[in-house]
């Protein structure tokens, strides 16, 4: 399930639980970076997905996170955000923006905001030797016998 997916399947669920609103911010990252202890360098690949769920019951609010994808994960949070959000005190600030305010195109919008970074990466070849020679300047120095 994708970020965009998810987000509609929590907004959703929400819903569907009794939230009288929510907003999600939710993101994906891909990386990776290059370990080096004592001369041995070791790659590490990461992807990271993250969704933020806002839920409010009225003017009582609750907030949680989360990295799971799976439609039971996702409805099981809604329906804990939902939870949480009746056990809370009201706060007469809670709210989403008015309506007039929302925006309407939609597409255009997720348009906008699905960015890339034209910038090209490094490859863990050249990480990997960065940090080798990172690892020699430092060993280099007096007194430092351990990286």
């Amino acid at each position: 399930m994708d970020i965009h997916q998810t987000a509609k399947t929590l907004l959703f669920e929400a819903k569907k639980c009794g939230a009288t609103g929510a907003r999600v911010a939710s993101s994906e990252s891909h990386g990776y970076s290059v370990v080096l202890e004592q001369g041995n360098a070791r790659p590490e690949i990461n992807h990271d997905r993250d969704a933020l769920l806002v839920v409010y019951v009225g003017q009582r609010t609750a907030v949680v996170r989360t990295s799971t994808t799976t439609e039971v994960g996702l409805r099981r949070l809604a329906q804990k955000a939902v939870e949480m959000a009746r056990g809370s005190m009201e706060d007469p600030f809670a709210s989403l923006a008015e309506e007039a305010l929302w925006p309407r195109d939609v597409a255009r919008l997720q348009k906008m905001l699905d960015k890339v970074d034209p910038n090209p990466l490094t490859t863990l070849d050249e990480l990997t030797k960065s940090v080798l020679e990172i690892e020699d300047a430092s060993m280099s120095k007096k007194g430092i016998k351990r990286t």
